[in-house]
């Protein structure tokens, strides 16, 4: 990507294809297609990911009531029988 800093999705076009596309080509190894975003995007890709686990750990050690409810509000949903081993569902689902 190194002359073409964006891809158009018209919108007659499957755009959840085309931006699936574009992330592939994106996260290739391709050095024609793969992207290279500057150093001051990871930057601040990194510092919102700190932040974001440092918020999430914190929620949990202070036993926040978010984590708690999410945790258990997820357990209460059923997976349904779809296949076999791995995509058979999980046994601690409510409802299986």
């Amino acid at each position: 990507m190194p002359e073409k800093m964006h891809v158009v999705l018209p919108a007659d076009s499957n755009q959840a294809l085309g931006l699936a596309r574009f992330a592939i080509e994106f996260m290739s190894d391709d050095p024609e297609t793969r992207g290279r975003p500057d150093a001051a995007v990871l930057e601040r890709a990194n510092l919102f990911h700190t932040d974001a686990v440092i918020c999430g750990l914190s929620a949990i050690a202070l036993n926040t009531n978010a984590p708690t409810l999410l945790r258990r509000e997820a357990a209460q949903y059923a997976t349904p029988l779809a296949g076999s081993g791995s995509l058979a569902g999980v046994p601690w689902a409510k409802g299986c």
